[in-house]
């Protein structure tokens, strides 16, 4: 009975210790091989109970990541198009042309997204006449100014804010953007705006109405928009669509 079991057994090396057709030596090997094991395997649960009952590992709540101060994240609003404006200054530059190429050549230089294919297409090519200086001034006059960006802020769904004076103007790789940022708050100021969460005061949030359809930029209060913002950290604002997000950090 023995013999059959170890020949059909899964233990492994069991099946060489009953083949009679193997070398009496093969055998010993693997006889001495499965009772080290075996003696081994004891000796390891033996041990493992003994370190349970005289030290036991406790699993508790860490309590300490409770206590927190935390500073509300960077937003910054990124104007994307203003076809009014676009139209007017194709007009002054390039004369009442229907060509709709002119109004993608200066959207391309007041609203930089990466690429600049009209300009490429029309400009480098000497096809047409376009502006080779003050770009900065260009892009300028065709976005709209920060009253003309924002209609409404407020701060913890109670306190209204003039978004001009805490959204600061900032240059950026991709243009004019307004930021706010706890790093631009200064606690001597009268309209000072408490950015940080805790415990006591809860998670803070911010209720931004806009008058033009822009891009939202979420970052560390240290940083700004650029190019490669990950899309995840970019909220689109469409005119007449009211969204709401929900961000958490750890």
């Amino acid at each position: 009975m023995l013999k059959e079991f170890a020949d059909q057994s899964t233990i492994h090396g069991l099946h060489y210790v009953s083949n009679t057709k193997s070398h009496w030596i093969e055998r010993v090997f693997w006889s001495l091989c499965c009772i080290m094991s075996w003696l081994g395997s004891v000796w390891l649960m033996m041990k493992s109970w003994e370190s349970y009952r005289t030290n036991a590992i406790s699993f508790v709540v860490e309590t300490t990541s409770l206590e927190f101060q935390t500073t509300f994240p960077g937003v910054s609003v990124c104007e994307t198009d203003n076809a009014a404006n676009v139209q007017k200054l194709s007009t002054k530059i390039f004369g009442n042309n229907q060509d709709f190429n002119y109004d993608e050549i200066v959207r391309e230089i007041a609203y930089f997204k990466g690429t600049s294919y009209y300009i490429n297409e029309f400009c480098i090519t000497g096809q047409y006449n376009c502006p080779t200086t003050n770009f900065s001034e260009l892009a300028v006059s065709v976005r709209n100014p920060c009253d003309s960006v924002f209609l409404h802020c407020t701060w913890n769904n109670k306190r209204h804010f003039d978004c001009c004076k805490h959204f600061i103007r900032t240059e950026t790789e991709i243009g004019i953007c307004y930021t706010l940022t706890m790093a631009n708050e200064s606690p001597n100021s009268d309209d000072y705006i408490n950015m940080y969460s805790n415990r006591s005061t809860g998670p803070s949030n911010l209720l931004i109405k806009l008058l033009s359809s822009s891009q939202v930029y979420i970052h560390s209060v240290v940083d700004v928009p650029y190019y490669n913002t990950i899309s995840t950290d970019i909220l689109p604002a469409t005119l007449g669509i009211f969204k709401q997000h929900k961000f958490f950090y750890q």
